[in-house]
């Protein structure tokens, strides 16, 4: 049995990959779509052409017997929210000021003015 994962593109995925169904080159979206066999090890990426052929054509076009299991749709908004939410918790840590801080306490900005010393 083979599936179909979801997973987050992270920051060291090259930016364009090639389809492991149709060998052609694409481009990576925010969503990996991973084919994976039946102990989890990935068998490559698919493209968004070929991430939506059914699983009959899926297994048509990787000559196999092997049942190809396909993410239901909710998997895929929830995937998609998911990501929403971090990159909006990311902007709003760039916001405050707290991408490197680990405590729990926002950091305000200081402002220092330093005096004359002419007068």
């Amino acid at each position: 049995m083979m599936k179909i994962k979801l997973e987050r593109t992270l920051a060291n995925c090259p930016t364009h990959l090639r389809c492991t169904i149709c060998s052609r080159p694409f481009e990576v979206g925010k969503i990996r779509k991973l084919l994976c066999d039946s102990n989890g090890l990935i068998q490559g990426d698919l493209c968004s052409t070929c991430s939506k052929l059914s699983s009959k054509h899926l297994k048509q076009k990787l000559q196999t017997n092997e049942e190809i299991i396909q993410p239901k749709f909710y998997q895929w908004w929830f995937k998609r929210l998911t990501i929403l939410s971090e990159a909006t918790q990311e902007i709003e840590q760039a916001r405050l000021g707290s991408s490197r801080c680990h405590c729990q306490n926002s950091r305000g900005l200081k402002i220092l003015f330093q005096r004359d010393d002419d007068s």
